[in-house]
């Protein structure tokens, strides 16, 4: 049998022994949450049968998409066959007090597409073991002073498997202590694969290419290969998602022709990160991402 502490009021009981559920609040003094431990699986908009915190009878008070804000994700309209890149979702609404989101990706067939990682873990968190969907956490729900959220996840694209729509569901929740009142919203967003022509190496015609990490995702090392035009210095360097230089290899004057070298991942976080080839001629970037 649920307690009810003392400074909760006894008509509010059934919601704290009902434990919420699909973005549901929980109700704290003069506090409306949603779901602390993020929305249930399933709840990102996504087919075959759509489903979110709407639907699912909790957040009910209005039809879906027919608040006064917006859901919004942010991501690049194609993408590169076993590269990993970045989604961002943001949820905007004036009046919102709390917001929460979920998010996958599934292609044509209807069946999920590639991985999802986290980029801020305080955030936002995988609501499922497989890396399908990712939701908010109790510390990623606070809105910003002009009303809006936004989360950022990695997505680490499979080998071609044509287009592929990114799903995403949010909720503007109004604080009113209730599941009563407040917003849902869906929105989707397809990337089709980048042409031929866009992926190949990154290169500076007569002086070198970069070409893509092995493995990637990676865990604990990498392999970047490079390709040199003539005999010169050549560095290496890991940079995070804040700029940080976090690992570089000097590699010294290095002769003309392929290369390759290793870049390790211990000690840091997981996330996206770049790496970057400098010579004296120039320099190149890749994206690689570090999952654990």
């Amino acid at each position: 049998m649920t307690r009810v502490p003392r400074f909760v009021s006894a008509r509010f009981a059934p919601f704290l022994a009902a434990g919420a559920g699909l973005l549901g609040l929980v109700l704290l003094p003069a506090l409306a949450l949603t779901n602390s431990v993020g929305a249930p699986t399933g709840r990102a908009g996504d087919p075959p049968l759509g489903s979110t915190c709407a639907a699912g009878g909790c957040h009910a008070s209005y039809p879906l998409n027919s608040g006064p804000g917006a859901l919004q994700i942010e991501a690049p309209d194609t993408y590169v066959p076993g590269e990993p890149l970045t989604i961002r979702v943001r949820v905007s609404q004036a009046d919102m007090v709390k917001a929460g989101f979920q998010v996958t990706v599934r292609d044509v067939h209807q069946l999920h597409a590639g991985q999802l990682a986290l980029v801020d873990a305080t955030a936002s968190k995988n609501a499922d073991a497989l890396g399908q969907y990712v939701t908010h956490t109790r510390t990623g729900t606070a809105p910003t002073a002009d009303g809006e959220r936004v989360w950022e996840v990695t997505w680490s694209a499979p080998e071609d498997v044509g287009p592929v729509t990114i799903y995403a569901a949010g909720l503007a929740a109004n604080g009113n202590n209730t599941a009563s009142g407040d917003h849902v919203y869906t929105t989707r967003h397809t990337l089709t694969p980048a042409t031929a022509s866009s992926i190949e190496p990154a290169a500076l015609p007569g002086r070198f290419t970069l070409h893509p990490a092995y493995p990637n995702p990676f865990t604990t090392s990498t392999r970047i290969r490079f390709d040199l035009a003539r005999s010169e210095a050549v560095t290496l360097r890991l940079i995070d998602g804040l700029g940080r230089t976090v690992h570089m290899l000097d590699l010294g004057v290095q002769p003309a022709g392929p290369h390759e070298a290793y870049l390790s991942g211990d000690g840091l976080p997981a996330g996206l990160y770049v790496y970057e080839l400098r010579t004296p001629h120039g320099r190149a970037t890749r994206p690689v991402l570090l999952v654990k």
